[in-house]
C-alpha cells in the first residue's frame, strides 16, 4: 500500500534553505526526500528520548523503526575495501 503524502508548507530562513538544498544535492536526493528524512530522524530522536519508560518490546519497535528509516540504496563496500590489508595499509 502506498504511503499517503500530504503538503506541508513552512517558512524557514533562506540560509537553511540554501544549506539544505546543497546537502540534498551532494547526497543525490531531492530537497523533498532530504527534508522528509531529516524530519523522520528528528522524530526518531525525540521518540528515543522517551524510551526510558518503555518495555523491552517497545524499545525493539523503536529501534526497528530507526533502522528502517535509513536509506536502502546506499552502495555496499566490496570485500577489498573492508579487508584487513586495506584498513591497515599504512601501518605495514
Amino acid at each position: 500500500m502506498a504511503e499517503e503524502i500530504t503538503l506541508l508548507q513552512v517558512r524557514i530562513p533562506k540560509e537553511l534553505q540554501v544549506r539544505s538544498e546543497a546537502i540534498a544535492a551532494r547526497d543525490g536526493k531531492s530537497i523533498q526526500e532530504w527534508v522528509t528524512e531529516a524530519i523522520k530522524m528528528r522524530l526518531l530522536y525525540s521518540e528515543s528520548q522517551e524510551t526510558e519508560s518503555l518495555t523491552s518490546v517497545e524499545k525493539a519497535v523503536v529501534f526497528t523503526n530507526w533502522v528502517e528509516s535509513h536509506s536502502h540504496s546506499t552502495p555496499l563496500l566490496d570485500d577489498a575495501a573492508v579487508s584487513r590489508e586495506s584498513i591497515y595499509l599504512e601501518r605495514g
